[in-house]
């Protein structure tokens, strides 16, 4: 079957939304995946796609101001200022969200020429990885409308249920990017979500069948976590980096103790601010990014790895619905995995329903249960072994990719059905 993927990131091995696209597609082969994506990036690895469309900001900008039109092929490697202009475009405030979606509306930015490419490639169904901004919701309808065929949503974060932030602005601006999703809804047949109660919770908001999709990894034989650091490997929004600091507070107070005295955290973080307050505290060392190779050797090199959400009140209402895209690869190919943040959020659920962390959620129990993971080799080899099984079971990039491939299936023979 052809699907044409609509989405702001790239098919990527580093990248955390990329690498998730990735697995989901695993099963099909590059014939019958195209890819539409506004990252001013290039795909990276051998991934199910042979055909992209790339527009980025900054084309759509260019176009507004009448230097040209846009190109139709990623080709050249994106400039450092249009990296630039993207990050400022994926800013977190009132104003960017609305100049974004504002700029992507009214720039002449030859939206006939991606029309001719989506009628060559001719997709049996549009599949939209669910983002932020409103404007690529009405283009994936657009999309759909332009080749009477079904639009598919996929949802890895929850973007719907409360403004990002507190204010009228933030208020207004919610409702805006809700309209624009409730439009492209019209045109929708199913929906993924990538949590059980993320799934439960849209399908009967919006009422459209929804189905689990998990992020896929492969699997490899349990970590004897015999390495001797505690890492993090991640992203640091939404209040994780408090929550390293915090942390590593308490390594410093037991130092010579025969655990680790630090973490050592890697993220491609880029507020000056978060990475100068790890470098400076004594139980957190900032490393930056990695490659997917690199994290390999993380893993190996760590007795443990730290996943954490926030307990402050804003961050929780955002990650209850969440299983953050990197647990999977953890779980199938890391040492023992430390959890922690409130019982609510649903990485941290998930990780606990399933015994394949080391999971703490109550604040006042952190040293000591923090403490204990570090000093008991054998009890995390156990975990360890917990996790792989929860990975074959759950995360299987083959079996999830075939399960997708029949909803799509069934997608378009439901709508083939209705057309007769």
């Amino acid at each position: 079957m052809r699907v044409l993927l609509v989405s702001h990131t790239v098919f990527s091995s580093t990248n955390n939304m990329g690498k998730t696209m990735a697995s989901w597609f695993t099963d099909f082969s590059g014939e019958e995946v195209a890819q539409f994506y506004i990252q001013p990036a290039l795909p990276e690895g051998d991934f199910p796609c042979a055909n992209y469309y790339r527009v980025t900001d900054g084309d759509v900008l260019h176009a507004l101001l009448g230097r040209k039109k846009t190109a139709r092929e990623p080709a050249p490697e994106p400039s450092r200022g249009m990296q630039r202009l993207y990050r400022y475009g994926a800013g977190r405030s009132p104003g960017c969200y609305f100049l974004r979606n504002l700029l992507w509306r009214v720039s002449p930015w030859n939206k006939e020429n991606l029309r001719g490419w989506v009628e060559a490639f001719s997709p049996e169904v549009i599949f939209l990885a669910a983002g932020d901004y409103g404007f690529l919701y009405d283009l994936a309808a657009d999309m759909a409308r332009w080749t009477q065929k079904p639009l598919v949503m996929a949802w890895v974060d929850d973007y719907v249920s409360n403004p990002k932030g507190k204010g009228l602005l933030w208020k207004w601006e919610h409702r805006r990017f809700l309209r624009a999703v409730h439009r492209a809804m019209k045109q929708t047949a199913m929906l993924f979500a990538i949590s059980e109660p993320m799934k439960a919770a849209y399908e009967s908001r919006f009422g459209i069948p929804c189905r689990l999709l998990r992020t896929g990894t492969e699997t490899v034989a349990a970590s004897a976590c015999k390495g001797r650091q505690l890492s993090y490997v991640g992203n640091l929004g939404l209040g994780r980096g408090e929550q390293l600091v915090q942390m590593g507070r308490i390594l410093q107070r037991h130092r010579g103790s025969g655990i680790p005295e630090w973490i050592d955290v890697y993220s491609r973080e880029e507020n000056p601010r978060m990475c100068r307050r790890l470098n400076r505290e004594p139980g957190t060392r900032f490393h930056g990014g990695v490659t997917a190779e690199q994290v390999q050797t993380v893993f190996a090199d760590s007795l443990a790895l730290i996943h954490t959400e926030s307990f402050a009140q804003p961050f929780r209402e955002k990650v209850r619905f969440s299983v953050s895209t990197k647990i999977p690869e953890s779980l199938g190919k890391g040492p023992c995995l430390i959890a922690y943040g409130p019982e609510e959020a649903a990485s941290i659920a998930y990780l606990q329903e399933n015994g394949s962390a080391w999971v703490i959620t109550d604040p006042a129990q952190l040293e000591e249960r923090l403490v204990k993971i570090l000093r008991e080799a054998p009890l995390r080899e156990e975990i360890c072994r917990q996790a792989r099984a929860t990975a074959q079971r759950n995360h299987s990039r083959k079996e999830n990719s075939a399960a997708l491939r029949k909803s799509l299936e069934a997608v378009c023979k439901s709508r083939e059905g209705a057309a007769l």
